[in-house]
């Protein structure tokens, strides 16, 4: 089983990309609440779909991403207060309770949910409090690329930050590898079945 790479330090190894189905696990917290650290998931490495709100696994050099799509190629995007802009429209988001969680130190972090423009349903994201990333200039997503984001919006390596300084940037459709199918393993029972996602144009 590989370990897929959600924010920095941890390497994954070469999956083999000619298999159509292929086990990952969760070493990180990048994608908090959705993933939880240690969940073990299935994905379609067919299917390399990359509408707004689809969860997609990304090659990297160091090994495999996990990683929502937050816009698409001519979208233009920006982030205010920690807030996704797109097209410019912030992306709607309601309060949706509060999560324990584990960064320099046991912080709550508010839970929102949040729909993109053109999803099919809705997903949930983390704010642990202010930092840099909250804010960014506005981008157009150039074609052939889309723009990401890890639901743990305070702790994750996405497309916020250049390559050079260990994000992925404007990612290029041609970096993403599959899709997750399913949980079939994770310390929250209930969440044995469909990854859930949005989905969308």
């Amino acid at each position: 089983m590989v370990p897929i790479v959600a924010c920095l330090a941890l390497a994954a190894a070469e999956p083999d990309m000619k298999q159509s189905y292929r086990g990952f696990y969760i070493p990180a917290e990048a994608m908090l609440p959705t993933l939880l650290v240690d969940d073990r998931i299935l994905a379609d490495m067919r299917d390399r779909r990359a509408g707004r709100g689809d969860i997609v696994l990304l090659k990297q050099p160091d090994g495999i991403y996990i990683k929502r799509v937050v816009a698409v190629a001519g979208d233009t995007v920006a982030i205010r207060g920690g807030l996704p802009v797109i097209n410019g429209r912030p992306v709607r988001q309601v309060p949706d309770g509060t999560l324990a969680v584990n960064v320099n130190g046991l912080k709550l972090a508010q839970v929102f949910r949040e729909t993109l423009p053109g999803e099919h349903g809705s997903h949930r994201v983390l704010d642990v409090g202010t930092t840099p990333q909250d804010n960014t200039e506005r981008q157009i997503v150039p074609p052939g690329h889309v723009f990401v984001l890890g639901d743990n919006r305070d702790n994750s390596e996405d497309s916020r930050f250049p390559v050079e300084v260990g994000g992925v940037g404007m990612l290029a459709v041609a970096a993403i590898r599959g899709r997750p199918l399913f949980f079939y393993w994770s310390h929250d029972r209930k969440k044995i079945g469909k990854v859930p996602e949005g989905g969308g144009r």
